[in-house]
């Protein structure tokens, strides 16, 4: 498990082959931890860490989780976000459909954040249900997981070198 000073990590909320994502309390209040899982991460995995980080510090909609910091721990990289202790809206739902009004009101607020995301200029790459955090008491949403966004001004589409997918199959736009 990671050690970041001044973070005592209270809950694992996900612990992957590449990356795992604590609960924990800091400076800041309640936060979590994004964190890089290989001792030695590869220079790509590193820049996907300070990618996410550049890109979340732009994003002001209250549909987006806020970044507070990027620290250096070991040979890796630990974000360290806002703590909204909702499910994501796979697990809210339970394989079950959403009623008609909390839908539309659900699907207003995600318009609205993935509006605010595009007007900044960032496109999320893997919008799916794991990615949406919703509160169905109130009807909040949060879009998380930046990890393969980008900033429209930054990267150039070349379809004939695609070399592997990225982003959730059921998911990806067919452009």
């Amino acid at each position: 498990m990671i050690e970041l000073a001044g973070y005592e990590i209270t809950e694992t909320i996900h612990d992957g082959a590449s990356s795992s994502v604590h609960r924990a309390r800091g400076p800041e209040g309640a936060v979590v931890l994004k964190c890089l899982n290989a001792p030695y991460p590869t220079a790509m995995q590193l820049e996907a860490y300070q990618s996410e980080f550049e890109i979340l510090s732009r994003l002001t909609s209250p549909g987006v989780l806020r970044v507070y910091a990027l620290r250096e721990v070991g040979n890796g990289r630990v974000l360290v976000l806002e703590s909204v202790a909702w499910p994501t809206l796979r697990t809210m739902l339970g394989g079950k459909p959403m009623p008609v009004k909390p839908f539309l009101d659900f699907a207003r607020q995600i318009v609205k954040t993935l509006g605010d995301v595009h007007a900044a200029g960032v496109i999320h790459k893997d919008i799916n249900p794991d990615n949406i955090l919703y509160d169905p008491a109130t009807g909040g949403v949060r879009l998380i997981d930046f990890d393969i966004a980008t900033a429209l001004s930054s990267e150039h589409a070349d379809a004939g070198n695609v070399v592997q997918l990225r982003g959730s199959l059921p998911y990806v736009s067919p452009e």
